[in-house]
């Protein structure tokens, strides 16, 4: 999820080898000949780019209010689908507060 939300921040170099990493699940060795680095610069190049997503969603909280905007829709849709106004008001007092 951090590197849907931060990827493109993150350096080129950084960006090829997470997404070859994530998304196509490809092993140090291949991603490194894939590249053209060594297996260590391939995991160095992985570590730095976890530091810096950690550091940007630290800093930023996108993927945090991502997850608490969808809890919140989530919440409202059943109680407005049960009709609970009485809950879908106190969950928008509650949202807003918390905005």
């Amino acid at each position: 999820m951090l590197f849907n939300t931060y990827g493109s921040l993150l350096t080129e170099k950084q960006q090829s080898v997470a997404e070859l990493y994530f998304d196509c699940d490809c092993s140090l060795a291949e991603i490194a000949s894939e590249v053209g680095i060594s297996r260590q610069g391939v995991r160095d190049a992985l570590v730095k780019a976890e530091n810096a997503l950690n550091n940007f969603e630290e800093k930023l909280g996108l993927c945090k209010q991502n997850q608490r905007v969808n809890q919140f829709t989530s919440d409202l849709q059943q109680a407005l689908q049960q009709q609970d106004l009485e809950k879908a008001l106190a969950l928008l007092d509650q949202f807003n507060l918390e905005a």
